[in-house]
């Protein structure tokens, strides 16, 4: 059930797909209308196709960060398909892109950084989990409502590694 990063148990095949979507609307100064129900709509849609799909609605830092590694735990070494989809505020600071929790009343670019979920650990976990394909789907509010002004608008260009596709 949502929210509570429930694993869908279907049959997962010898090469597992696995899906951490996020939707994060309930910004306390920022809030989103969409988020949530567009990845409501992308875990239903993976989960016909047979992905095995970690759901995260609203959440912190913690619950964003255990979603990811649980998906990392589901893939290491099993050659499969990982996969993030995120709907929420996305930030660059510094040529680094940042997905920002609900709980990340950010206002230096320092509390950014350590209360959100960086884009590269994304990357780093699936790599490292040794995931034969990586997709990563950025459906971000690129707007930092958070800090002051003289951070970069929109989300920093990236170089995907092999085997990785990453959607702004």
């Amino acid at each position: 059930f949502a929210g509570t990063g429930h694993v869908n148990a279907r049959a997962a095949p010898a090469q597992p797909r696995v899906a951490v979507v996020i939707g994060n609307a309930a910004y306390p100064t920022a809030q989103l209308h969409n988020t949530v129900n567009d990845a409501k709509a992308v875990a239903n849609a993976l989960r016909d196709v047979g992905f095995t799909v970690i759901e995260v609605h609203d959440g912190g830092r913690t619950r964003m960060q255990e979603a990811l590694e649980r998906a990392a735990a589901l893939l290491r070494g099993r050659n499969g398909v990982g996969m993030l989809y995120f709907a929420g505020h996305g930030v660059q600071l510094d040529w680094h892109n940042y997905l920002l929790a609900v709980d990340s009343l950010s206002s230096t670019a320092a509390e950014v950084r350590a209360n959100s979920l960086s884009l590269q650990s994304v990357i780093d976990a699936f790599r490292i989990a040794g995931t034969r394909v990586s997709l990563v789907v950025l459906d971000a509010c690129r707007d930092n409502p958070f800090i002051d002004g003289s951070q970069g608008k929109g989300l920093a260009q990236m170089d995907a590694p092999p085997g990785t596709l990453l959607a702004f």
